[in-house]
């Protein structure tokens, strides 16, 4: 994101927090990448454009959908405070896209009411047509509120459904996914889900690689949901993906699905869930390479145009 930031500089870009958009799981990884930014800004800005959530996207449960039922994601109350059930949180009020400043106003406002409902006070004539969609999730917050389980929901909020939001919203999606493998996930939750992704995408290379498959590949498969689309509702040519990958992707057979995509650029059937296309290779050598395994650079996009793959040497 830093690196990005400072090529927008470069190029004279104004508004440059309102351009890049960062998620990660892991909360150490998100602080420093908010550090970073500010580093770089060297003045306040309003949000930080970096977030606490999951850009795998859990809730999206089938990659035919054109959009998330009602542009809504399920709030797992559960996974923090035990037997408090969970509650839809429709992020698009009257189905307008709002700002992260918009949204930080919005989710005040829910708080607000959710708070004033834990105390007795009758909210009936404050519920707004932007706020009666989220009214069971008020309902949630204040019976939590009222119990003492006052948590960081205001931040939950104003993390967890920006994946969803930016979806079909971006040009480059770059990244450094998990060099893990299925077989690493210990939650039998996130391998279901992952199993789903598994057939959705068409990742199978045989069933005696399903365990050995690279969480990379789960990555790359997603990350094209989140590539702008043209006027014909298809996914720009224009967009791309890069990640840091090991180099198991020049020969693994786990990967079978990924590189066959990239030589099928002009074979439709033989990429039928459009998964992005292998159009550059830069190796790493290990007198530059600063992590612990072997590793490259690879760029994706979703050009129809050739099956050549160039390569570099870094």
């Amino acid at each position: 994101l830093r690196a990005a930031i400072k090529r927008k500089k470069e190029l004279g870009s104004e508004n440059i927090e309102k351009q890049i958009i960062g998620f990660d799981i892991n909360p150490i990884a998100v602080v420093i990448a908010k550090a970073n930014i500010l580093l770089e800004f060297r003045k306040g800005i309003e949000i930080i454009p970096v977030f606490l959530a999951d850009s795998l996207m859990p809730d999206l449960k089938d990659i035919k959908q054109t959009r998330l039922q009602n542009d809504s994601i399920t709030i797992n109350f559960e996974e923090i405070v035990k037997d408090s059930g969970n509650a839809e949180f429709y992020y698009k009020p009257n189905g307008k896209d709002l700002s992260p400043q918009e949204m930080y106003d919005y989710i005040k406002k829910l708080m607000d009411l959710a708070e004033e409902k834990s105390k007795g006070i009758n909210i009936t004539e404050k519920i707004e047509s932007d706020v009666l969609p989220n009214q069971e999730l008020i309902e949630k917050l204040s019976e939590l509120i009222s119990k003492g389980k006052n948590h960081l929901w205001s931040f939950i909020l104003q993390n967890i459904y920006n994946p969803y939001y930016y979806r079909g919203k971006v040009d480059v999606v770059i990244g450094n996914p998990p060099w893990l493998t299925y077989k690493d996930v210990e939650s039998p939750k996130r391998q279901s889900f992952l199993d789903k992704l598994y057939v959705e995408y068409g990742l199978g290379s045989g069933s005696e690689n399903k365990t050995h498959q690279d969480m990379a590949e789960f990555f790359i498969a997603r990350a094209k949901e989140y590539i702008r689309k043209n006027d014909k509702d298809e996914i720009s040519d224009t967009g791309k993906i890069g990640f840091v990958l090991t180099r198991a992707i020049f020969d693994s057979a786990q990967y079978n699905v990924i590189r066959r995509a990239a030589v099928s650029a002009n074979k439709g059937p033989n990429n039928s869930n459009d998964l992005p296309r292998i159009t550059k290779i830069y190796d790493i050598t290990q007198k530059a390479n600063p992590f612990r395994r072997t590793s490259c650079i690879v760029i994706f996009d979703f050009k129809n145009t050739s099956s050549e793959i160039d390569g570099f040497i870094i």
